[in-house]
């Protein structure tokens, strides 16, 4: 931790009036004994009291321009967004200019009246390092921070939230109402790959000691706890093994759900009604503190010295801060998650392959109109490796419900969550639905997606604003509505019922017409809230999904290479040969088995046969370094098998490596593998 700077002193002292650790001659219960007992203790009393002033509750933001006044880091933060809006607007119709304007205008004055300039230009500099660290960083985000237009402007997304099909709120991501109330901070979660890059670009723009990695702490899990309090509690066995077998049930699911479905699986799900009292009983065994790690995504910024004001640790061999998540939270501190994402790695990866830079987001949607065959991908099931649809059941469903444009397929990532799930059916069928409350039905339908699904957190907003509750205040109705937090819950619910009816009566529905729809739409909002993506975030998962789309449908044999070499990578053998099945069933794309003089050093595409050649690390016990050897002596001239084994010996490639290659018919040309192992014995005799 921090220094403290007359430690040495104290122990020196401590040493003069207990050398040994025992009051010499006066026994330990004796007066004189607790006297020096109590010397001993007071000696501490001399050690320098720690600064722990940064673990106030202020804000610690920090900055790139300790000189400057607030408003001349606002200057700063206007001109870059100014000097960037200078340039796009020539790509926007000038009849659109004025809303724009206005959109951008807004979202400076937020925050500008927050005080966060400060966020945004710290970012701003770290994401521009990081890609000139060689880093990658996604075209379309993450979250809410795509519902900021600024955004754009800073390099954190390429999504324009103004033109974008998909209605989204910029007060989703920031209000000065909810940042000043709660004295919170912006959160950006940054989709990069890989992460290094851009962690080292922190450490170069705020300085090393102002950015570590944060510490993980690993609690007890669901199972653990269940079985720890059954044991404690003296739980009967049979019942205790029987609950424990349906924990497993839920954290098989949660294993293998997506990442943007975890949260919404509920382990009473998988647990029997009868049991749910007894196991809720050992929640409170859930969370013990039982290891730590580095997180895996979240880094600390500050302005002060990390290593003596927050205290560093080794864990493996990282550094990393003595501050986790829930801490910088609550203490108000700031930091970055930097979130290495496999679908960012495929999409650069595939586009580098092909010889080209990714599209932007927008050179994206005009070439996948509705006749592009990046949509077949979705029709026909193709979908592994593409984002949001590659579980089985996800794969049936897309192929059911066929979108043709990014409304649909957005709308779609949202609907097959849990809270959806009462209206899937209709969703899925395409049956037109709306509440025949036309101001209303025109907040909610757009031209793409001409029905009135209450799919979106920011629907949910809408909802809320057209019943008369400040669009300021709706993100926070929706999070206390998703967090059940009951006596905030049931004022929002009357202000609802009451606006809302009051809203749509004006427009000739009876009375008690009015208040059956509202009670009706309060029941999908209360229902679907703690469950719903957000519009913004919903949107960049079904862009990420479009480029693997497009870029399959296209190009099939650069995108199963680079899939199947970033398995391999992973060691994850059921996925490639997964992809091997789909690539041989839709796209006739041919594995060759292993033969001499291949090229099997990698996963390599063979355009002119649809061909893509195997690895030899995929055999196990094959190193990368027998495919290279294998590789320069494919010219070898001969008729003699013999000759190649000795070539191959020469290289340090002996029999134990030979063997298993003959029996895969590595070496057919020199004849059938029984005769081959019958000469590699005599070889090595």
């Amino acid at each position: 931790g921090g220094d403290v700077m007359n430690y040495k002193t104290a122990l020196t002292n401590l040493d003069l009036v207990y050398p040994d650790g025992v009051a010499k001659g006066f026994p330990l219960w004796t007066e004189k004994g607790i006297e020096i007992q109590n010397k001993t203790t007071n000696i501490f009393l001399d050690v320098q009291r720690y600064d722990n002033s940064c673990f106030n509750t202020n804000i610690k933001m920090v900055t790139l321009y300790p000189d400057k006044t607030q408003e001349e880091k606002d200057e700063i933060y206007k001109n870059i967004i100014k000097g960037w809006w200078d340039e796009y607007k020539h790509t926007r119709p000038e009849n659109q200019w004025k809303h724009y304007e206005e959109e951008i205008a807004h979202e400076i004055d937020t925050v500008v009246q927050t005080k966060m300039s400060d966020y945004f230009l710290v970012n701003h500099e770290i994401i521009k390092q990081g890609i000139k660290n060689g880093g990658w960083i996604t075209k379309s985000g993450r979250g809410s921070a795509v519902s900021f237009i600024t955004n754009k402007a800073l390099g954190f997304t390429e999504v324009d939230r103004v033109s974008a099909s998909v209605k989204m709120y910029p007060e989703r991501f920031m209000s000065a109402t909810r940042i000043l109330e709660s004295g919170s901070l912006p959160d950006i979660d940054f989709n990069v790959a890989p992460v290094e890059p851009f962690a080292r670009a922190q450490q170069e723009i705020l300085g090393e000691d102002h950015s570590y990695p944060m510490i993980a702490f690993g609690t007890m899990q669901t199972s653990a706890a269940w079985k720890l309090y059954a044991k404690s509690q003296g739980i009967d066995f049979a019942i205790a093994n029987e609950i424990s077998n349906q924990i497993k049930r839920y954290e098989k699911a949660l294993k293998h759900a997506e990442d943007d479905d975890k949260n919404s699986l509920d382990v009473h799900d998988y647990i029997d009604k009868q049991y749910h009292q007894i196991f809720d009983k050992s929640k409170d065994y859930l969370g013990v503190i039982t290891s730590w790690s580095i997180a895996p995504c979240s880094y600390l910024l500050y302005e002060g010295s990390i290593r003596k004001e927050i205290g560093l640790t080794k864990v493996k061999d990282h550094l990393c801060c003595l501050m986790d998540g829930h801490w910088a939270e609550s203490g108000h501190f700031l930091k970055n998650d930097l979130l290495k994402v496999s679908v960012v790695d495929l999409i650069y990866r595939v586009f580098h392959r092909i010889g080209i830079e990714p599209f932007t987001v927008d050179q994206l949607l005009k070439k996948c109109t509705p006749n592009d065959p990046a949509w077949d991908v979705y029709a026909k099931g193709c979908t592994i490796g593409i984002n949001q649809c590659e579980q089985p059941s996800t794969s049936v469903r897309v192929s059911k419900y066929k979108p043709k444009n990014i409304s649909e397929l957005c709308a779609f990532v949202a609907a097959i969550r849990p809270g959806f799930k009462s209206m899937y059916k209709t969703f899925e069928t395409r049956t037109a639905f709306s509440y025949g409350v036309k101001s209303f039905d025109s907040l909610i339908q757009t031209d793409e997606m001409p029905n009135s699904f209450v799919l979106y957190q920011e629907m949910e907003m809408a909802a809320l604003n057209f019943a008369g509750i400040p669009m300021a205040e709706c993100y926070t109705a929706i999070k206390n509505i998703a967090k059940k937090r009951v006596d905030k819950v049931l004022v929002y619910k009357e202000r609802f019922i009451d606006g809302f009816s009051h809203a749509i009566e004006q427009e000739g529905q009876s009375k008690n017409e009015a208040r059956e729809m509202a009670e009706k739409l309060w029941e999908i909002i209360e229902d679907s809230s703690r469950y719903s993506f957000n519009a913004s975030h919903s949107y960049c998962v079904a862009v990420d999904s479009l480029y693997c789309a497009w870029l399959k449908s296209h190009y099939p044999l650069q995108f199963y290479e680079v899939y199947l070499t970033i398995q391999q990578e992973k060691g994850n053998k059921d996925k490639m040969t997964a992809a091997k099945s789909e690539a041989e069933s839709y796209f006739k794309i041919i594995f060759p088995p292993f033969r001499f003089r291949q090229d099997n050093r990698s996963i390599v595409l063979d355009s002119s046969k649809n061909a893509i050649n195997n690895s030899l690390s995929s055999i196990k016990g094959f190193g990368k370094e027998v495919g290279d050897i294998l590789y320069s002596v494919k010219n070898i001239k001969t008729s003699y098998f013999v000759d190649i084994l000795l070539e191959l010996d020469s290289h340090g490639i002996k029999s134990s490596k030979v063997e298993p290659l003959i029996k895969i018919d590595y070496f057919i040309e020199y004849g059938n593998s029984k005769e081959l192992l019958r000469i590699n014995d005599i070889f090595n005799f």
